[in-house]
């Protein structure tokens, strides 16, 4: 009789898990895969649920720099400042290449009103991966000079177009009044208003 359930229980394991393959549902075994999840459950506005299984898996997985992101962006939405700091940070010290590590790090420090270190990690993010449009336009907006960033900003526009998400399309219209504006505008009017 035990081996008889033995054979029943294997073949329930089994069954669950070809259902898994085909369905195409996340692999334990894969943080990348436990990183988007993470992700979906922050669009749903589950952070503590993010927050849980981001905890989970970085206990198994603490060397994983997008799982690191995936958390920063959780506690960054929850306020806590600190905490997505350290996260973005670690991320950053695992892959120096991760361009969303990088902004974050931004996102913290110009929250935290360090608005030339956060340019610096807006430049980085962009120059990392130049094809997102949102890195373009908040780093468009810690460029001093007017060209850079009418330059900057016409490059969103034209990326945004390209590939629109939620995000970068309700930004667009904004985006073009001000690009309007400083093609008009002076150098020293541009400082004025956006030091305002």
């Amino acid at each position: 009789m035990t081996a008889a359930l033995l054979v029943i229980a294997a073949r329930i394991l089994l069954t669950a898990l070809a259902s898994a393959q085909t369905t195409g549902a996340p692999s334990v075994e894969d943080p990348n895969q436990l990183a988007e999840k993470a992700r979906a459950l922050l669009k749903e506005d589950l952070y503590e649920d993010a927050r849980a299984d981001l905890t989970e898996s970085l206990a198994r997985w603490p060397d994983h720099a997008p799982l690191h992101v995936a958390m920063a962006d959780a506690l960054y939405r929850r306020g806590d400042f600190d905490e997505a700091d350290r996260h973005y940070r670690l991320a950053v010290e695992r892959d120096a290449d991760h361009a969303a590590a990088h902004f974050g790090v931004g996102r913290v420090l110009r929250t935290l009103g360090r608005y030339g270190e956060a340019a610096e990690s807006f430049s980085r993010a962009a120059a990392l991966d130049p094809e997102v449009p949102r890195y373009l336009r908040i780093l468009a907006n810690h460029l001093a000079r007017r060209e850079d960033s009418l330059a900057m900003l016409r490059r969103y526009l034209e990326l945004a177009r390209q590939q629109p998400g939620v995000e970068e399309e309700s930004m667009i219209l904004n985006v073009e009044a001000w690009v309007a504006l400083l093609a008009k505008m002076g150098e020293r009017e541009r400082r004025v208003i956006v030091l305002r």
